[in-house]
């Protein structure tokens, strides 16, 4: 005798705890983006078959995706993880620029800015399951997410040449890979500075080198930012470097005014990597 199932009961909305949240830009209008997490006890995925993405700021929709034919397994410690396939990542067209601005403007290092570290937030997610069990959605809103912390532990100067290691702390979720960058050194309205490295964000505690040159003479603090995202195409990233922000105090930090190998090999280093030192513009 068959016995029929009453599945209006049962759980259709969850959450997942947000360990990654992968972003890589397509254009200046669509990024790719990766989500892993673990998800919490009481709510079960199923069968599904097609999995909706979305990112919201606040109330304001960044962007969604829908992808047909996308099985989502679980594993023993219940960890999701989407794994689009190489060369076949949807891309999230950008619906909202001001709400994509401003979710990355308040996780990126800004000088001036009393940084709260509270390593106990756990960015999240909203889940639901189709009644039909057909599709997946994953609902996130980043705008919850701790803001970026940046120190400089190692400053050396040799003449013009300057070299700047800074220890960055991410206790969001967010990985954004900007590989190869330009910042400028400023005082006040006026550019004395450059220098360029690679800058890759990724979640925990990480060091970013970049080496360049300075005019003479100057100290005191100046700020460093983001100024150029080496990119053969037209990319948002180009705008979201900006807003990469950071005080450097050239007089309270160790000064390697007699060492100048040591700061030709830092920046030999970038060097060597194929990319060349932009000269100083002023302003």
């Amino acid at each position: 005798m068959a016995f029929w199932h009453d599945w209006s009961d049962e759980k259709m909305e969850g959450s997942m705890s947000v360990d990654r949240l992968f972003i890589v830009s397509r254009s200046l209008t669509a990024f790719c983006v990766e989500i892993e997490g673990k998800v919490d006890p009481g709510f079960e995925i199923g069968w599904v078959t097609a999995v909706k993405v979305c990112l919201k700021y606040g109330h304001t929709l960044i962007g969604k995706i829908v992808v047909p034919d996308m099985p989502m397994m679980l594993d023993d410690e219940r960890n999701m993880k989407i794994n689009w396939g190489e060369g076949s990542e949807p891309e999230m067209e950008i619906k909202s620029t001001r709400a994509f601005k401003a979710f990355l403007q308040d996780v990126m290092p800004k000088k001036d800015v009393d940084t709260q570290m509270d390593s106990q937030y756990t960015a999240s997610a909203d889940l639901s399951v189709s009644r039909n069990g057909h599709t997946l959605t994953i609902s996130m809103d980043p705008s919850y997410m701790m803001r970026m912390r940046a120190a400089v532990t190692n400053l050396r100067i040799h003449g013009q040449e300057i070299s700047i290691t800074m220890k960055i702390t991410n206790l969001s979720s967010l990985e954004l890979q900007f590989e190869y960058g330009t910042f400028i050194l400023k005082k006040g309205q006026q550019t004395v500075g450059e220098v360029a490295g690679g800058l890759d964000l990724v979640p925990g505690e990480f060091e970013v080198n970049l080496g360049g040159q300075i005019q003479s003479g100057i100290s005191g603090v100046v700020t460093l930012k983001g100024e150029h995202f080496e990119d053969c195409e037209e990319s948002w990233q180009q705008y979201a470097i900006k807003l990469f922000e950071v005080e450097v105090n050239l007089d309270e930090l160790d000064l390697d005014a007699n060492h100048g190998a040591t700061v030709d090999d830092d920046i030999g280093d970038i060097a060597d990597h194929g990319e060349h030192l932009l000269s100083i513009r002023s302003k």
